[in-house]
């Protein structure tokens, strides 16, 4: 059976390479149901300078061996990540959502729009993101989309 496509935002990710407390293990479980067929994550390419550029705090930072290598491997051919490349429709989608948050009296960064419009013209049927609430609400009422926290089944039991 297919399994529907969750379009993932850079703040997933950048979660799991930060080892935020409360956050990673849940990332690294969705990224490792995902090596493992039972879920398909996809993401715009944008998550790959998002990420990079998220993890150094000041330009005096730089990222250790293991922290690169944790990024590059989310993005490798045969990794738990889809990369999707912006087209066209995607970039005017993205300009729109941000026209209509702005008509709202609302703002949404471009990338964010990015991820979003890739969302929609995907089809994909949610966007997981640590975003607020607030934010999160905002993003699916101009997207007619769900946008919720990453979280994992409850493991069996016995």
């Amino acid at each position: 059976m297919p399994v529907d496509a969750q379009h993932v935002d850079s703040i997933v990710f950048l979660a799991y390479v930060l080892d935020e407390s409360g956050r990673a293990s849940v990332v690294g479980r969705i990224l490792r149901e995902a090596r493992d067929g039972k879920r398909r994550l996809m993401a715009s390419t944008g998550v790959i300078v998002e990420v990079a550029y998220g993890t150094v705090k000041s330009e005096e930072d730089t990222l250790d061996r293991r922290s690169l290598a944790v990024i590059d491997d989310l993005w490798i051919s045969d990794g738990p990540v889809e990369l999707a490349i912006p087209s066209i429709g995607i970039m005017r989608k993205a300009r729109d959502l941000v026209r209509e948050a702005r008509s709202r009296g609302r703002r949404i960064e471009p990338m964010d729009a990015i991820h979003l419009a890739t969302t929609v013209q995907l089809e994909s049927p949610v966007l997981l993101t640590y975003e607020r609430e607030e934010t999160r609400d905002l993003w699916a009422s101009i997207a007619g989309v769900r946008v919720e926290e990453p979280t994992i089944g409850q493991p069996p039991l016995f």
